[in-house]
């Protein structure tokens, strides 16, 4: 009976951090904070990406809207050079 003891006492404390040295926790805890830095490094780099993405497209939806405009006004010049004459 005193073996069941020891044995669930063990195994209820082997899964607390009282054996864990402080070194131990001092290097995970680093180990964590440089993994979500470099995940947040990532994010931002993605959404930068997908900014400068949408960016280039914006400017080239105005860029051929601008070309169309000018075409429009191309076709236009002749037809009122043609009434005025």
């Amino acid at each position: 009976m005193k073996w069941i003891f020891l044995f669930l006492g063990v195994l209820f404390f082997s899964g607390c951090d009282i054996l864990q040295f402080e070194e131990d926790k001092a290097k995970m805890i680093a180990q964590e904070k440089i993994a979500f830095e470099k995940k947040i490094k990532e994010s931002k780099e993605i959404q930068l990406k997908k900014l400068s993405a949408q960016t280039q497209k914006d400017l080239a939806i105005l860029e051929s809207k601008r070309e169309l405009a000018l075409i429009e006004k191309e076709k236009e010049l002749p037809k009122s050079a043609c009434k005025r004459r």
